[in-house]
């Protein structure tokens, strides 16, 4: 999870310092499902260590995968190389563009910290 958070959040600084290369101001959102607000729309950021070429899967919680839906209207940016930042690789993708396919979609289950307590407290561990 250390590892995710950090390659997010230098993925974070190398947009941050693309789309302010190219004139476009950046700022933080004031909307708890957007990373970023990118000349007054909202913004999401998704990010891999691995270039392109080895990309996987990127997720969206609910909320995101709703406003793409519904609104409101958001850019993705797909952030890829972050691990090799001179190859980096950034995408840009209208939430409108999302709405043409249908993505794959599961189920998690968590167990927040209240559960593990839970669960340690009254087992055998």
């Amino acid at each position: 999870m250390v590892e995710t958070h950090s390659i997010e959040k230098r993925a974070l600084e190398l947009l941050k310092q693309h789309l302010a290369s190219q004139g476009r101001t950046v700022r933080p959102s004031d909307n708890k499902t957007f990373d970023l607000i990118v000349d007054d729309r909202y913004g999401e950021l998704k990010a891999k260590d691995k270039p392109y070429r080895a990309f996987d899967f990127f997720f969206m919680s609910e909320n995101q995968y709703n406003a793409a839906l519904a609104g409101p209207e958001f850019s993705l940016f797909l952030v890829c190389g972050v691990a090799n930042e001179p190859e980096v690789q950034i995408f840009e993708i209208p939430s409108t563009r999302l709405r043409i396919l249908r993505p794959k979609s599961e189920i998690h289950y968590y167990y927040d910290k209240g559960l593990v307590d839970q669960l340690l407290r009254d087992g055998n561990a």
